[in-house]
């Protein structure tokens, strides 16, 4: 038995109960397919329920759905169900209007902050035999929430070492000590929040610097 669940203008979320008798063979998962005039479309899921999603307000839609176990697929049970209509401009229009003048504070709430935008520019101010000083600028959108911190991860630029070393700074500067002479390193700078970290910024390429000795 198929539960049409909820619906909005553009999802429908079933539900259906897995089958009491399976011939003696696990259930391995369901085919839903959806019916349009344009086509069918299917997918296998592992759970009892699915959302079908990018659907047009106020249609309705047939679909399908298939145990499948060891012995094969069984017959399908349909249904159809029909996502509810998109409020007209003026609905909303009045909505904003008649909510606001009873709290006008619903309409102007900041949102939920979230994780800053990669650094950018990474850039090398001075560099020496064992040491590389960066620079880079802070991310263009903190989301609500400031940045408190960088985190730069760095690896040899050869490959023989996959395990990133950490160095973290509070400004947009930091000098990376403890290197190895006349060697290429590649570096990714994070920034975090009170919420998390960051992308990485693209990786930038420097090398330590080193004296040529003539004999």
């Amino acid at each position: 038995m198929i539960d049409p669940g909820t619906s909005t203008a553009r999802t429908i979320t079933i539900t259906w109960t897995a089958p009491v008798e399976t011939g003696g063979t696990p259930i391995l998962g369901y085919n839903v397919s959806l019916i349009t005039p344009s086509g069918t479309s299917s997918q296998v899921v592992t759970s009892t329920s699915f959302s079908f999603t990018g659907l047009n307000p106020g249609e309705s839609y047939s679909y399908t759905v298939s145990t499948i176990n060891g012995q094969g697929t069984s017959t399908a049970i349909a249904d159809s169900f029909s996502t509810i209509c998109q409020p007209s401009f003026f609905f909303f229009l009045f909505s904003f209007f008649f909510f606001s003048s009873l709290n006008p504070l619903v309409f102007f709430q900041f949102p939920d902050a979230s994780v800053p935008s990669a650094p950018y520019g990474v850039a090398t101010s001075d560099s020496s035999t064992t040491s590389i000083t960066l620079t880079w600028s802070a991310p263009n959108y903190t989301n609500n929430a400031s940045v408190t911190s960088y985190t730069i991860s760095y690896i040899l630029a050869s490959g023989s070492s996959l395990v990133p070393t950490l160095v973290n700074s509070t400004s947009t500067s930091v000098a990376v000590t403890g290197l190895t002479t006349l060697t290429g390193y590649n570096f990714t700078v994070y920034a975090t929040n009170e919420v998390g970290m960051s992308p990485g910024s693209t990786p930038f390429y420097a090398s330590t610097t080193g004296d040529l000795l003539c004999k």
